[in-house]
């Protein structure tokens, strides 16, 4: 993809979360936390506090390769059942959960990047998470992968921060 030519490799903090704890009522377990989409250059984009049906949270992120990069973009927020679930790889299973593309992907431009390079950048980052969120490539493409992270380690009350670094490879740390 001609885009990923053009465009740096960075590393940031892509989401800060904490988990509020989970709870059953009527024989449904639900799990709520807060979550902060972050840009490249450490500022929030979007929060979304809420609760999701399940007793542990799950991130989904869709990676797309290109030009010897891989680009992470936050795909969905879903609640889980049990620790380590098989993750939700199935093209079946994509709607479950809370879409994350509406709070960082706007006017053609993917805002999840913050920088000198500034509005180029942010287009070419959109033209690459637009291709990996296309349901065809996202089941059958050698460009795209769904990476789903499974979060039932993490502690409740506690802030955790979820890292891409550099070499592409996604790191969470507690606060």
């Amino acid at each position: 993809m001609t885009s990923a030519k053009a465009l740096p490799k960075f590393s940031y903090e892509s989401l800060r979360f904490i988990v509020y704890g989970s709870s059953s009522e009527n024989g449904v377990d639900t799990v709520s936390a807060k979550i902060t989409i972050m840009d490249t250059a450490g500022n929030e984009i979007s929060t979304i506090e809420r609760s999701w049906p399940g007793s542990y949270l799950s991130f989904d992120f869709l990676r797309a390769d290109f030009d010897s990069k891989k680009y992470y973009f936050p795909y969905r927020v879903r609640g889980i059942n049990t620790i380590i679930e098989k993750p939700a790889s199935s093209f079946r299973n994509r709607h479950k959960g809370s879409n994350l593309y509406p709070y960082f992907m706007e006017n053609g431009e993917c805002i999840l990047y913050s920088g000198e390079e500034g509005y180029s950048v942010r287009q070419g980052l959109y033209k690459i998470a637009r291709f990996a969120s296309r349901p065809l490539f996202f089941k059958y493409s050698k460009y795209v992968r769904l990476l789903s992270i499974d979060l039932s380690r993490c502690e409740s009350g506690y802030y955790y921060s979820l890292f891409v670094n550099e070499e592409g490879d996604i790191e969470i740390k507690k606060q």
